[in-house]
This record gives structure tokens, sequence and C-alpha cells, in this order.
């Protein structure tokens, strides 16, 4: 009896227990762009997202309209990308050569230009195996699933 009373108390405390609000403050908002996008070498049209950051306290997407946004590669190869919607680029149907090397430039619809470093496009690994698992809340981390991916690069030339 005992026992079941203990019980039915730790579940009405866990009712009545709440989370305290935690308030953000920014010291100082940096205006700065943010590219997302990668290449690979499928016969696809790739995409490359540019977006503005925002505010910590802001929840909303800042993307980059109007910027000329293109790739070339060390063949001396150039790709424009075409805005599709707000932000995203697309590139031509286009699939990537292993061993060769590219890098994206960005200019802005106010003309200030970015560009990356020359990254060589690596082989990927064929993927062994595919699996989930599912963890329950804890007091060190939240619920959810973690999704793990097996794969093997007996070459060691991808590197990830």
């Amino acid at each position: 009896m005992r026992r079941t009373a203990n019980h039915i108390a730790l579940l009405l405390m866990s009712f009545i227990s709440c989370v305290e609000p935690f308030p953000i403050s920014e010291r100082e908002y940096e205006n700065v762009l943010a590219v997302e996008g990668f290449i690979s070498n499928t016969a696809t049209q790739h995409v490359v997202r540019v977006t503005r950051t925002s505010a910590v306290n802001e929840a909303i997407r800042n993307p980059e309209t109007g910027a000329n946004v293109r790739i070339s590669s060390s063949a001396g190869e150039i790709f424009t990308l075409v805005e599709t919607s707000p932000g995203v680029y697309k590139t031509p149907f286009l699939a990537g050569t292993i061993g060769r090397k590219y890098q994206l430039f960005i200019t802005t619809a106010s003309g200030k230009s970015y560009s990356s470093k020359e990254v060589t496009l690596k082989p990927t690994p064929p993927i062994g195996e595919v699996t989930a698992r599912y963890f329950s809340k804890t007091t060190s981390r939240d619920e959810g699933v973690q999704i793990y991916l097996d794969t093997e690069d007996v070459t060691g030339k991808t590197r990830y």
C-alpha cells in the first residue's frame, strides 16, 4: 500500500512540475550570408540555398534573392544556377566528375561577392546498412530517433 502511495505521489509531482522559461538575449545581431548545398556525381539538378541569418528570437527564413550564383570546375566549366524560388538556386542537370575541383561564386543583388575554396569531388562509398534506433527521453537526451548509416571506404579516400 505504501509503495502504491509513493508511485501516486511521484506521478502527481510530475504533473504539477513546470519548466522555467529561459530568456535568450543576444548582444549583437550580425546579418551574415548562409549558404547550403553540395555537388555529387549523380546526374541531377543540384540545389544551393542562399539565405541571411536572422536574430535569435525571430523564427523567420530570410532568403537572399536576385543573386548571381555559379559554379566553376577545374576543367574550365562554368555552371550558372537559376533561382527557382526565393533563395533556392539550381544547376542545370549535371553530374560532377570525381577528382575534379569545384568552386562556388555568389554575387548578391547588392553587388557583394563571395567565393568558396576549391573542393575536390571525392568518390562516395556504397552504403552497407541503414538502421534506426528509438530513444526515450532521459535527463541527458531528448526523445527521438537516431539514424545510423554504415559504409566502408576501403581506399581511404573519402575521409568522412
